[in-house]
């Protein structure tokens, strides 16, 4: 019944984003967001309406989208690779990288995204490949994501046009030092 809500043209930001968030949240502490609710927040990821999508996608960041549940590994990567919702893809890279970790289906969905046309997005998936590759707890993984880290800050130098250089240099910098 949210996620009717959810869909319809006249839902609210404050409703999509607070009070589907915040019910969900109560009956995940009251035990009553079990597989069946996860599996219908999939249906709403791979599903065709746009608001039900992002919210769903939203909402896993908040209550946690179990990497047990069937076709969400897909519906995630299908997010990041095809929805023109850049807040969608944003929340669908940290979906998938939350609840899967440093899997090689992983790693490839996230470097692919890092030579995505929108250069915010780019950032975010460097980011995000860089502190998977550092949970593999592996030397040379680390001075992999180091490289790659360090080569994606320099775009940041002098005379940048990138929509993010007033701050997206902070984000890469920040994971740098991290």
């Amino acid at each position: 019944r949210l996620f009717a809500v959810v869909a319809r043209e006249d839902s609210t930001f404050q409703f999509n984003f607070r009070a589907v968030v915040e019910s969900l949240r109560a009956q995940k502490e009251e035990g009553k967001l079990g597989p069946e609710a996860m599996q219908f927040l999939v249906s709403q990821i791979a599903g065709s309406n746009p608001k039900a999508r992002e919210v769903a996608l939203f909402a896993g960041l908040r209550v946690g989208l179990p990497g047990t549940t069937p076709g969400l590994e897909m519906a995630l990567i299908d997010v990041i690779k095809k929805d023109k919702n850049p807040a969608a893809r944003e929340f669908a890279l940290a979906n998938l990288a939350s609840s899967y970790g440093p899997t090689p289906t992983v790693l490839a969905a996230v470097t692919e995204a890092t030579r995505d046309s929108d250069a915010v997005f780019q950032m975010r998936a460097s980011v995000t490949l860089a502190w998977l590759r550092i949970l593999l707890q592996e030397k040379e993984a680390r001075a992999q994501a180091l490289r790659e880290l360090t080569s994606f800050f320099r775009r940041y130098g002098d005379g940048c046009q990138r929509p993010d250089a007033d701050w997206g240099w902070r984000e890469v910098g920040n994971r740098l030092l991290a």
